[in-house]
């Protein structure tokens, strides 16, 4: 009798032991998974940045570290799903021949991060990782803020930041004050118009493939006049810390 409750205090002893150690390695666990997807939002979105500011060949290189970027820790059940969409999405950046193919892409795998977050009940906080991308003395800074908006809702997801970005979009206009020859100034006319109706179609949308197409012709359009007038320096060049 003696001997089974020694047996028996043993038992409950190692059973202590391994709640302990367990407990013990669940931060370790969480600050891995944490270091990985900083490194993960960190590739996102430097390869988002190279896309807008019409880097074709930046992005391809950041987006295939992004897909070759695997991660040495477990990850909760359903997750693998979303990651090869992701790297599905990073892998068509990688191979894309035009910014407009490049651009749609990106804003699919903005896209899935956000789906995986909502999936997995992440609450991701996008905002704060983002350095300001324009200088405080452009007047660009309200037409970066508003494409930022769209980003980070697709990304957390946030329905109220989409929409906030839709608006801010409907009311700002392209600083032709600021652009050095004619034929800048006149297609700031014609960029103005487009993201009129951007803003018109963003407030329509509300599923996230068509959230995804919205913003991917947004970038789109943002590429394509940084690449055509040579001005990508107007682009962001965000390197958020791994």
């Amino acid at each position: 009798m003696a001997r089974q409750g020694v047996l028996g205090v043993l038992a409950t002893v190692a059973a202590l032991l391994s709640f302990v150690s367990a407990a013990e390695r669940q931060p370790d666990l969480h600050d891995r998974r944490a270091a990985y997807m900083r490194a993960h939002f960190s590739d996102a979105i430097r390869t988002h940045d190279a896309v807008a500011r019409g880097d074709l060949d930046a992005a391809r290189a950041h987006a295939q570290r992004l897909a070759a970027h695997q991660p040495e820790v477990p990850f909760p059940t359903g997750w693998a799903a979303f990651s090869t969409l992701m790297i599905n999405a990073a892998r068509e950046i990688e191979g894309a021949p035009r910014l407009e193919l490049a651009a749609r892409s990106t804003a699919v795998l903005l896209t899935r991060c956000g789906e995986c977050h909502q999936a997995q009940h992440v609450v991701a906080r996008v905002a704060r990782h983002l350095e300001d991308a324009a200088p405080a003395a452009t007047a660009m800074r309200e037409h970066q803020a508003a494409a930022d908006l769209l980003l980070i809702a697709l990304v957390e997801p946030s329905a109220s930041s989409w929409d906030q970005g839709a608006q801010s979009f409907s009311r700002i206009r392209l600083p032709r004050d600021d652009m050095p020859n004619r034929q800048l100034r006149a297609r700031a006319l014609i960029g103005d118009a487009r993201f009129t109706a951007f803003a018109a179609a963003a407030a329509e949308a509300v599923r996230p493939p068509d959230r995804a197409r919205v913003y991917g012709r947004v970038l789109s359009t943002c590429a394509g006049c940084h690449r055509e007038h040579g001005v990508e320096s107007w682009g962001p060049d965000r390197r958020p810390p791994p």
